[in-house]
């Protein structure tokens, strides 16, 4: 079997743009993978294979731009496929150095289970979208240099750094071109799927699952559309978050900026960080004091948190060894531009044999985006909300050639399929449920992103009343 190795070559670059490259590959037409991170920026393009899954068929895209279909299960098709290129952990390589990079819907979750839920897939939503990098660029926001990555055969090091070369004078005449994409305009003011009362209606089916005890809590979600023309890169540059993620495949697009980490893999340990409770940002120091003492004796969300770090605990307890699981963090504050969360970290070591994609797959989808127990709860969020989430409430992130891995959970994001924009956010049902809390809820989680899409349009006037049918 060949073995690989990866190359690289770096360079200060103090000026080093991530977002006026990403818009020069994007005005060329190309798709294009960006993942900002506290420290680290990651661009990806020209990937080795592109890959979209839906309903059990896989559709590959090579570099020649050949497609080809065929029927497989994903995750066995992904293993090998991390399997060829494997690497050595090295500690001189940034977190992430080549790989597979996207997005697993939501919707991935149901190759899970025994008897999937049939849903709507009006948009034409994919269950999953990556691209295999073996070239990868990386910049250290803390030491400003720029790290050029490629994966490449052992005895090909002198090709490699040729290539890598090439590449650093191709990023740079992208950046001199200074590109800005025309902005994007909103055609149709956006609408939530669900009115109030509808909404309110879902709510109290939901409800009487839990005093049945089919469930305990589940998370109702209410996505908001529209008919969006142009990039969303102009609204991801809007965004601000831990994980800032940009990703353009085809015809389908995501802007997203969330705070919460679904699965973090280094080396042997494993780590997950449960986000639930929420409360929006007081307009000033005082009131934001109010909200944040109000959301941490809120006896509801502590109880709704609390069930989903036990949830996070059996999940990871699946794939981890025997007594390693632990919860290091419990209940923390933790602040952003728009709301403030309840925040936890679970923690493990992966037994022998478990990959990264046995990892994934343990705690995925999230309970805090499904609900407890997991597989009732997504029985029953098929059966009420009836189409499919897409991104929302999947996850998007990395798998590196060496096994680590880090995805963030799907929210606090914008999807467009075509020119149908999607802004998707949720409530956790619980016994004692407020139903308007709950609707409003959905509005507060989605505050962020309406904005940037509102500041990126240049359309406050459009979005500032957001519409019901």
């Amino acid at each position: 079997m060949t073995k690989y190795s990866v190359e690289q070559l770096t360079y200060t670059d103090a000026t080093f743009a991530p977002e006026t490259i990403t818009a020069a590959l994007r005005q060329q037409g190309q798709d294009v993978y960006l993942l900002e991170t506290a420290r680290y920026s990651y661009l990806g393009f020209t990937p080795a294979l592109n890959m979209t899954y839906l309903d059990g068929e896989l559709t590959l895209r090579d570099a020649a731009g050949q497609t080809t279909t065929q029927k497989v299960a994903l995750k066995t098709y992904l293993e090998a496929l991390l399997q060829q290129y494997q690497v050595e952990r090295r500690p001189d390589l940034p977190p992430f150095s080549g790989g597979l990079v996207g997005y697993f819907a939501y919707d991935y979750a149901k190759y899970q289970l025994t008897k999937p839920q049939p849903v709507a897939n009006p948009l034409g939503l994919a269950d999953a979208g990556l691209m295999l990098l073996t070239k990868v660029v990386a910049y250290d926001k803390q030491t400003q240099q720029v790290h050029l990555l490629r994966t490449i055969a052992c005895g090909q090091e002198n090709v490699a750094q040729q290539e890598l070369k090439q590449l650093r004078q191709y990023l740079q005449q992208l950046q001199q071109q200074q590109v800005q994409l025309p902005r994007p305009q909103l055609k149709t003011p956006l609408t939530a799927r669900f009115t109030q009362t509808a909404y309110e209606k879902l709510l109290q089916q939901t409800v009487a699952h839990i005093y049945r005890g089919d469930i305990f809590q589940m998370i109702l979600s209410n996505p908001l559309r529209g008919q969006l023309l142009g990039d969303l890169l102009p609204v991801y540059q809007q965004m601000t978050a831990p994980y800032h993620f940009y990703f353009s495949q085809a015809d389908f697009q995501i802007a997203a900026a969330s705070p919460e980490t679904l699965l973090r893999r280094t080396g042997q340990h494993l780590a997950t960080f449960p986000l639930a409770g929420t409360r929006r940002r007081g307009h000033d120091a005082a009131e934001d004091l109010a909200l944040q003492q109000e959301l941490q004796q809120d006896t509801k969300e502590i109880a709704e948190h609390n069930m989903l770090v036990d949830l996070g605990c059996n999940d990871l307890g699946q794939v981890s060894a025997f007594g390693s699981v632990q919860v290091t963090a419990h209940m923390e504050l933790k602040k952003f531009t728009k709301v403030m969360h309840l925040a936890s970290t679970v923690e493990s070591t992966a037994a022998a044999g478990v990959t990264a994609l046995d990892a994934l797959n343990a705690v995925f989808p999230a309970g805090t985006l499904s609900g407890a127990p997991k597989v009732s709860a997504m029985t029953l969020i098929s059966q009420l909300e009836q189409q499919k989430r897409g991104a929302y409430g999947g996850c998007f992130g990395f798998i590196d050639f060496n096994g680590d891995a880090d995805f963030a959970i799907g929210i606090r994001l914008a999807h467009k399929k075509g020119d149908t924009v999607t802004v998707h956010a949720g409530a956790g049902i619980v016994a004692d449920s407020i139903p308007a809390h709950e609707y409003q809820e959905c509005f507060n989680k989605s505050r962020a992103v309406v904005q940037a899409l509102a500041a990126a349009t240049k359309q406050a006037e459009v979005l500032a009343h957001v519409t019901t049918h």
